[in-house]
C-alpha cells in the first residue's frame, strides 16, 4: 500500500471520529426495500437508526452511485400515516423528486451533509475460526455487508490473517457505499459469513 494512501487514512481517522460526534442524532435509515406508486412517487422501507423526521423534511439518499436530494411527503407504518419517524420505527417514506430507478436497498436515506458514500475505507477485522481454511491475504476479495448493502472488497492486509485471528486492513470498495467511522460489517466469502469488522478510517 502507497505511503500517501496510508498518510491518508491516518490523517483522516481522526477527522471521521469527529464528524461521526458531530452526526450522532442526525437522521439515518438504511433501505431495506423499494417500490413505485403512481400518483405519489418512489417509497423507501427500512428501519431508523438513529435520528428522527417529519413530513415536508429535505433528506439526501447516499450510496450507490451519485448523492440524490428529495423531500419526504407522507411517512407510512403499516398503513397509519405518521407526522414524523424516530429510532426503532419500521416506516415507508415516500420521496418527492426520486425517479423509480433512483433507490434501491443498500443506499441510506440521511439528514443532509450527515453522510457519504466511500470506495477506500480502513478496517479492523476478525475471521471465524471455522469460515475459511486459508489466510486472508493481499488481493483477498469478499462481500462486505454494512446496514442493507453488501459490496465487494478488495483486502489490502497490513499482514496476512489466519483463521480465527484479528487484522486490520485497506478495503477498496467495488461501488461507492455509504459508511462512517465506527460503522459495523460481515464479511461473506462462498455464500457464508466468514468473519466481522469495523471501519476504522475513511478515505476518498
Amino acid at each position: 500500500m502507497g505511503r500517501s494512501v496510508v498518510a491518508a487514512l491516518a490523517t483522516i481517522a481522526l477527522a471521521g471520529t469527529i464528524t461521526q460526534a458531530v452526526a450522532a442524532d442526525a437522521f439515518l435509515m438504511p433501505i431495506e426495500d423499494t417500490f413505485h406508486i403512481n400518483g405519489f412517487g418512489s417509497v423507501a422501507t427500512g428501519t431508523v437508526i438513529r435520528g428522527s423526521l417529519r413530513v415536508g423534511a429535505k433528506v439526501e439518499i447516499v450510496g450507490l452511485g451519485e448523492t440524490k436530494t428529495a423531500t419526504i411527503i407522507k411517512i407510512d407504518q403499516g398503513g397509519k400515516d405518521l407526522k414524523a419517524a424516530a429510532a426503532g420505527d419500521k416506516v415507508g417514506l415516500v420521496l418527492k423528486g426520486i425517479g423509480e430507478d433512483e433507490v434501491q436497498r443498500g443506499q441510506v436515506i440521511a439528514a443532509p451533509g450527515s453522510a457519504k458514500a466511500h470506495k477506500q475505507i480502513r478496517v479492523s477485522f476478525t475471521l471465524l475460526a471455522d469460515g475459511r481454511k486459508r489466510p486472508v491475504e493481499d488481493g483477498y476479495r469478499a462481500l462486505l455487508r454494512v446496514w442493507t448493502a453488501s459490496v465487494s472488497g478488495t483486502f489490502d492486509v497490513d499482514t496476512p490473517v489466519a483463521p480465527g485471528a484479528a487484522g486490520s486492513a485497506a478495503v477498496a470498495l467495488q461501488d461507492p457505499t455509504a459508511v462512517a467511522v465506527g460503522d459495523e460489517f460481515a464479511i461473506a466469502d462462498g455464500g457464508k459469513v466468514v468473519g466481522s469488522g469495523k471501519v476504522t478510517a475513511v478515505a476518498d
